[in-house]
């Protein structure tokens, strides 16, 4: 016959693991806060530089940014647009899946994502990127033309120095917007000047946030001098005037800085 459960005490118990539990995370952030206060930091800058890079490969648990503040002298972003930018590929301890040679990596975070993986192909056994050829490519987003009856009934409100109601082009498809007459004027000149005038910015910025489905490109440079390609972190899906904003700041993504 087996005993009877004992409610409280498997509750109490649980608790008590809990509460552990919970001091091991408070200890491990309090440590955590302790490597930006407690790192090593070279008088020679040289030195300082050095010890940093070998820090970004071997300990992971130190942030970028204080080993790029260490290595630079720098601040926040700055600091790790500097640094990454500066960092030299190496290779990591995962072999090419044909080859066998070791996969080279360009930061840390690739080099995490190597590992969990356990494979991948070096940059000569990989197959080759094939572009689309340019007559199957999507044409620019924008709004069509205008039809004869709209127009003619635009240039009725535009004559009587009315506003009137539109559909533009949207990132999520057709958006009703409220034209002044005088971005009705626009809007029978170039429905995209029209569709750009309601959303609060010029025509080649409304088209280029269409062509952009909202999202932010980073503002910093990869080691070949090439603009990097990935997205601003929280900036997708902003609308035209706030990813304006956000694109003229240069802001940067998670791996430069962001």
């Amino acid at each position: 016959m087996s005993e009877p459960f004992d409610h409280d005490a498997a509750l109490e118990a649980l608790a008590q693991d809990i509460q552990a539990l919970r001091a091991a995370e408070d200890d491990l952030r309090r440590r955590k806060a302790t490597l930006r206060t407690d790192l090593p930091r070279p008088s020679d800058p040289i030195a300082a530089r050095r010890f940093a890079i070998a820090a970004y490969w071997t300990a992971p648990e130190v942030p970028t940014e204080i080993l790029a503040e260490l290595a630079t002298g720098l601040s926040g972003g700055k600091a790790i647009y500097k640094f990454t930018r500066e960092m030299t590929a190496r290779d990591s301890d995962v072999p090419c899946m044909l080859c066998g040679a070791l996969l080279v990596v360009q930061s840390r975070e690739q080099l995490q994502r190597l590992r969990e993986a356990g494979t991948g192909r070096c940059a000569e056994c990989a197959p080759p990127r094939v572009k689309p050829l340019a007559s199957l490519r999507e044409a620019p987003r924008g709004n069509p033309p205008l039809e004869p009856f709209e127009r003619e009934i635009l240039q009725l409100h535009a004559d009587r120095d009315q506003s009137a109601t539109m559909q533009i082009e949207w990132l999520w498809g057709a958006h009703s917007v409220d034209l002044t007459p005088d971005q009705v004027r626009l809007y029978l000149q170039d429905p995209d000047l029209g569709a750009a005038a309601a959303s609060g910015v010029f025509r080649d910025d409304y088209l280029a946030w269409l062509e952009s489905e909202g999202g932010v490109q980073c503002g910093s440079a990869t080691q070949s001098g090439r603009r990097c390609l990935r997205s601003v972190y929280g900036a997708s899906h902003e609308e035209p005037a706030e990813w304006v904003q956000r694109r003229a700041r240069g802001d940067y993504c998670h791996i430069h800085g962001g």
